[in-house]
């Protein structure tokens, strides 16, 4: 007997190559699940999931970054009793979240009545909560360091702008804003490959997927020169201020590694196929 795989977000990036790979196997059954109306996808409301899923794999949103308050957090009450329903209600259920909540990513301070005060964007704080939830109900949860890979699905990221560069005509130098920013970065390839194999693993808690290999920008700069033959920019313009934190630099992706019987593929590698692919 097929078990069926309901992929919430299975429009976006991540959930186009996981349905993609997961219709391959003989013994799953994909359902496609999307917010939008879109031909061949089960359109669903987050305030009215379908309930009832043998495993379940839900694209957490990354819509707005604008910062919040105690006001719209107590609004979004109702949005996570009814994701505490469908987390309940599957059997097995993965929730795809960020590297960000490890570190979580703090506003600039700011004064109020003589005091300084950080703030969680809600990007950040909508996940905490909502990995609470599934760990609480012996789920799974996959932190996600910075993903890449071509789709015309998920754009504005560094490596998409400096792939654009690689192929270019207005550009004759590659550069980019902060070359000194160090990120860690992983291609959907190697994320694929552990979503998949988390389906037939019955593991539950937290596991960070990264390449486990931090990049500088100016690394990134140096691969992406090598592949498209455009020097580096020698007036790079580093961002003076601070600069938003993209990733954490020291990504432990051990537990990962041997409980999913998986390995990160080599990201220059990958990385060097990225920048030379044009779509």
């Amino acid at each position: 007997m097929r078990r069926e795989v309901s992929v919430f977000g299975a429009s976006g990036f991540i959930g186009s190559y996981l349905c993609d790979a997961l219709a391959r196997r003989k013994d799953l059954r994909i359902g496609r699940y999307s917010r939008r109306e879109i031909t061949g996808f089960s359109k669903w409301e987050i305030l009215d999931p379908p309930l009832g899923h043998d495993v379940s794999i839900y694209m957490s949103s990354e819509s707005d970054r604008l910062k919040v308050d105690e006001q719209s957090v107590e609004s979004s009450r109702s949005a996570l009793s009814s994701f505490e329903a469908l987390v309940r209600s599957t059997q097995r259920f993965v929730y795809i979240s960020s590297c960000a909540v490890t570190k979580a990513e703090l506003s600039n301070f700011r004064s109020e009545n003589g005091t300084d005060r950080l703030e969680l964007e809600p990007y950040v704080l909508k996940k905490q909560m909502h990995e609470k939830i599934v760990i609480d109900n012996g789920g799974l949860v996959l932190r996600l360091a910075n993903v890449y890979g071509l789709s015309n699905k998920y754009r504005g990221t560094i490596t998409e702008d400096i792939r654009k560069q690689c192929f270019s005509d207005e550009v004759s130098e590659i550069s980019l804003r902060d070359p000194t920013v160090s990120l860690n970065l992983i291609d959907i390839q190697s994320v694929i490959e552990l979503l998949s194999n988390s389906i037939q693993n019955d593991v539950d808690g937290t596991y960070n997927v990264a390449s486990s290999q931090p990049f500088t920008g100016m690394k990134l700069l140096e691969i992406a020169s090598e592949v498209s033959g455009k020097p580096i920019s020698k007036s790079l313009n580093c961002d003076n201020g601070k600069p938003r934190l993209l990733a954490v630099e020291n990504f432990d992706v051990v537990d990962a590694v041997r409980d999913f019987c998986w390995q990160p593929r080599s990201q220059p590698t990958m990385l060097r196929s990225y920048f030379a692919r044009k779509c």
